[in-house]
């Protein structure tokens, strides 16, 4: 086109891409939307009445982005771990670096990474330890308290900090440890029974109920 592709272009594609990628998750196709379908009498929209969704979705996007963007980043100085590593990513891209120092510690990384989840996909029990199997508390990991060695996570948590990181370590402990167990004893939520050598499906009914709680089974 005649324009040399530098960062700022650079910037332009990485927010298209990211924008029309997660719409499905913004506008709720994922979890909300699905969930009205199973109220009873069921809600189930229009592909015009979808589409009209995402279009308020969008406009409204668009103005609350600037006061939003002055208060989370330029104020408050909050670090997101994906716009935070893109941002690396496309400054290594497009700077020239002496000595190479940026694309060996990313290569590096890269290749660790790699490993690690190519270990996971051929050993599935690496993907997913479950520590407290070991300590004799199997309870605690069909309730999802399992560790996942994936350094994806571990680049996260470095780059969010440790408010963030015991933010939602409250947050998992808080949905985990009270709200997803009582509500299995409460009755909120149905824990089906599942075959033999089965994982208990305590866990999963509850999962719905703390992702969702205005949408508990049987609403």
């Amino acid at each position: 086109l005649g324009t040399p592709f530098g960062p700022h272009e650079n910037v332009v594609v990485q927010s298209i891409a990211v924008a029309t990628a997660t719409m499905p998750l913004a506008g709720g196709f994922v979890g909300i939307v699905p969930a009205l379908q199973m109220l009873s009498p069921p809600v189930r929209l229009s592909v015009a009445q979808q589409l009209a969704w995402c279009g308020g979705l969008t406009y409204f996007g668009i103005f609350f982005a600037v006061p939003l963007r002055r208060q989370t980043i330029l104020v408050e100085q909050l670090r997101f771990p994906s716009g935070t590593a893109t941002a690396k990513l496309i400054d290594t891209l497009h700077t020239r670096h002496e000595g190479g120092g940026r694309w060996r510690v990313l290569g590096w990384s890269f290749g660790a990474s790699y490993c690690l989840s190519l270990l996971a996909y051929f050993a599935p029990a690496f993907a997913n330890l479950r520590p407290f199997d070991w300590l004799c508390l199997p309870a605690a990991s069909a309730w999802h308290w399992t560790v996942r060695p994936s350094l994806s996570y571990v680049g996260q948590g470095m780059i969010m900090g440790q408010r963030s990181a015991l933010s939602m370590l409250a947050g998992a402990l808080t949905a985990w440890a009270v709200l997803g167990p009582m509500a299995v004893s409460r009755g909120w939520v149905a824990a089906t029974a599942r075959p033999a050598g089965m994982p208990p499906a305590a866990a999963e009914a509850a999962e719905g109920g703390c992702a969702a709680p205005p949408l508990p089974e049987g609403a």
